[in-house]
């Protein structure tokens, strides 16, 4: 799914009320500017949480997954999941990591 953050208030109208309606405006949606220290949360609110991959907490689990979907890793478990995060939300997507005692764990790896 390819999703495309608005830019103006009638894109989030549909396009037969826009053609009913005459819109022809176009205003300007002034989003708050994504920072390092902001984006994370600002993409997770956007980002439904059906498709959600699970991943188990275990740097081993966590490397396994990510030379499972083609992300390159480094030497910290950390780092990793830090990676894998950016990842997952750049295909627009959610991640969590989750115990292994967790009984209903959709495990991906």
């Amino acid at each position: 799914m390819t999703w495309k953050r608005p830019v103006y208030l009638e894109d989030l109208i549909s396009v037969e009320d826009k053609e009913r309606w005459q819109i022809t405006t176009k205003t300007p949606i002034i989003h708050k500017p994504l920072t390092q220290a902001n984006y994370r949360e600002m993409a997770l609110r956007e980002i439904s949480s059906a498709g959600t991959f699970y991943v188990l907490n275990q740097d081993k689990k966590i490397r396994d997954f990510m030379d499972k979907n083609g992300v390159k890793t480094v030497h910290k478990q950390i780092d990793n999941m830090r990676l894998l995060t950016q990842w997952a939300i750049s295909q627009g997507r959610r991640i969590e990591f989750v115990k292994e005692t967790a009984a209903t764990i959709n495990e991906n790896v």
